[in-house]
């Protein structure tokens, strides 16, 4: 057994790992017990706006045969996957759903972006697992909603706050009719930092969280 230290998809150190008694153990030692401390929810990882590109961009063979390898319940079996409200800092281009500003109604909520790679891609995943639990998350609100009027930095203005959940809950309901039914959401991703203005983010303070 070995444990495989990597950065990037880069080996940077493989270290040779040995099973013994605690008692003939030296140095650092992971101790295995029958104890349970917390239930896991389950384990997998987010369908970005480029994980899905890539995805699209393989055969469709290929495509079927990854899929099923990281979802299946009798493979990989991914349980849980995070889904992004807009881009995050893996998009091709900083997007969001809401054109028009001061577009308080969303009355020109358009999220068809996501029609194209993202939502074939999810709905992929829940044919090989149909109990697959997604959560999503906004790396930004759209940028005119925001200080910095960008997807990148700044934070976010609390007279918009109502018409931002506005624009999340039309987004739940644009999955649902797609036959995506999203269970848990945040309101946003790293929201104490604005990520120095270089990828979509941004900063709320407690108080407009409450």
């Amino acid at each position: 057994m070995k444990i495989v230290v990597t950065n990037a998809g880069y080996t940077l150190e493989e270290r040779p790992v040995q099973c013994v008694a605690a008692e003939e153990a030296r140095g650092p030692v992971a101790k295995i017990t029958a104890e349970t401390d917390q239930e896991i929810l389950g384990f997998g990882a987010a369908l970005t706006d480029s994980a899905c590109i890539m995805l699209n961009r393989l055969s469709p063979e290929d495509r079927e045969q990854v899929m099923h390898k990281v979802y299946s319940p009798q493979e990989g079996n991914f349980s849980v996957t995070r889904l992004c409200v807009g881009s995050s800092d893996y998009a091709e281009v900083p997007y969001h759903f809401a054109p028009v500003a001061e577009d308080m109604k969303m009355e020109h909520f358009d999220a068809s972006h996501d029609d194209q790679d993202i939502i074939p891609v999810v709905q992929a995943a829940l044919k090989e697992n149909p109990d697959l639990y997604l959560f999503s998350s906004p790396w930004s609100p759209p940028g005119w909603m925001k200080s910095s009027k960008a997807m990148q930095g700044g934070w976010m203005l609390d007279k918009y706050i109502d018409a931002y959940a506005l624009y999340y809950l039309k987004f739940l309901q644009y999955y649902l009719k797609n036959g995506i039914r999203i269970r848990a959401i945040t309101p946003q991703n790293e929201s104490e930092t604005d990520q120095s203005s270089r990828m979509p983010a941004c900063l709320w303070h407690p108080e407009s969280e409450m």
